[in-house]
This record gives structure tokens, C-alpha cells and sequence, in this order.
């Protein structure tokens, strides 16, 4: 009876250690994740920037020779 009531207990014990490795691994997959999509961002963050410098040096341009032509 004693050996029966122990197999439950070090199954229980194993069980409650594999889900916490489980776990473990889950988080670490999350900051991995998390992780990328900042770099993501960051990245488009940076390309956006640069659109935005483009368009307005090429607008700056625009407007400082639109004067020059004689109307």
C-alpha cells in the first residue's frame, strides 16, 4: 500500500517539474520574440525617418527653385 500511495506523489513531483520547464522555455521564447518586434520597429522607425528626410529635402528643393523660375 505504501509504494502504491508513493508512485502518485513522485509522478506528481515529475509532472510539476516538467510543466515548470515548460514554462521556462515559453518565457524564454516570449523575450526572444518580444525582442524581434522591437528590432522590427526600431527598423521601421529608421525607415520612416529616412522617407521623411527624403521627401522633405527633395520638398525643401522643390520650393527654393520654384522661385528662381521666372513667373
Amino acid at each position: 500500500m505504501q509504494t502504491v500511495c508513493c508512485k502518485p506523489a513522485t509522478s506528481a513531483v515529475s509532472t510539476a517539474a516538467h510543466q515548470q520547464h515548460q514554462q521556462q522555455q515559453q518565457q524564454q521564447q516570449q523575450q526572444q520574440q518580444q525582442q524581434q518586434q522591437q528590432q522590427q520597429q526600431q527598423q521601421q522607425q529608421r525607415q520612416q525617418q529616412m522617407l521623411m528626410t527624403a521627401s522633405t529635402g527633395s520638398s525643401r528643393r522643390q520650393r527654393s527653385a520654384r522661385p528662381a523660375v521666372p513667373s
